[in-house]
């Protein structure tokens, strides 16, 4: 919780899904919210996807939930040009625990984001990876009513806000201890 008082931002993906053994695979979908640097006041949701490809000596299949934590404005700034990183990763899961915790950078070698997960499923490993976050303008599009970027949800926010997102939305809000 104390990593949500201080975020610029918060990714989340409810379901992740990774299959390995050697080489490996995973991808979900989930949400971003932004919050205003001087209003405090969190934005309505933008849609995302993530994909990452992996090597080195994993095995299993998982799924899980991750909130990604956007630490500073560089890091919201890379998920708004739909940033690509490179990085590596320790995870292991069992049943229904299972844990991860991975720090990411962007271009300049600063902690832009903390991860958190929950997995379950049997899985171990240590790997090397390439993970894509993009934009899923086709999702924004169909709950927007209209064409519109991430940027014109969380940072010039000229949306008409989708009260479908507000219990989300006020989690969120709750968590950060803001607005």
């Amino acid at each position: 919780r104390e990593h949500v008082k201080q975020a610029k931002g918060v990714l989340i993906m409810p379901r992740l899904v990774k299959g390995a053994f050697l080489f490996g695979l995973e991808g979900g979908n989930g949400v971003l919210f932004v919050r205003d640097e001087n209003t405090e006041v969190w934005s309505e949701p933008a849609f995302y996807e993530t994909s990452t490809a992996s090597f080195g000596l994993q095995a299993g299949a998982e799924s899980s939930e991750a909130v990604l934590v956007v630490q500073t404005v560089k890091g919201i700034e890379s998920l708004l040009s739909n940033s690509f990183k490179l990085g590596g990763d320790v995870s292991a899961a069992v049943g229904t625990k299972g844990s991860g915790m991975e720090g990411s950078t962007s271009a300049n070698l600063g902690k832009d984001f903390v991860t958190y997960s929950r997995s379950k499923g049997l899985f171990a490993g240590a790997s090397f990876e390439g993970a894509s976050i993009r934009t899923r303008d086709d999702l924004n599009k169909t709950y927007y009513g209209s064409a519109v970027r991430p940027s014109d949800i969380v940072l010039v926010r000229n949306i008409q806000a989708n009260p479908s997102s507000k219990q989300l939305r006020d989690a969120v809000v709750t968590a950060a201890g803001g607005k």
